[in-house]
């Protein structure tokens, strides 16, 4: 589609716009930050000790037990949907970096997703 100029949009786009054009709409994985998120592991872990140690000490307390069967609700849920962001960050060819710790440089150092 020609601009005002006479000459085709794509040819007055930087550079940067033009290559995320070519790609389909994508960035350049080089010219991107890598999307942060915890490692799969947290959530495992917060369930298993809800529901080894927390569920057992609420046997008598059936106010409470629901509460917790709720959080472990929410905890599920909150895996699904990390899951889901995952696979929409790789279809749109976002690099995934798992931080363990809120204590990391500010360059993770991550699993890749591809070997998740």
């Amino acid at each position: 589609m020609p601009n005002a100029a006479g000459g085709e949009a794509i040819e007055a786009a930087p550079t940067l716009t033009r290559k995320r054009l070519e790609l389909g709409g994508r960035f350049p994985k080089d010219t991107m930050k890598s999307i942060v998120l915890p490692a799969p592991i947290h959530y495992e872990l917060l369930m298993q000790l809800l529901e080894r140690h927390t569920q057992s000490a609420l046997d008598h307390h059936p106010s409470q037990r629901q509460q917790l069967q709720d959080l472990l609700a929410t905890l599920r849920k909150a895996t699904l949907q990390q899951e889901y962001l995952e696979a929409e960050c790789r279809r749109s060819g976002l690099t995934i970096e798992y931080r363990w710790s809120i204590h990391q440089n500010e360059s993770p150092v991550g699993i890749p997703s591809a070997s998740i």
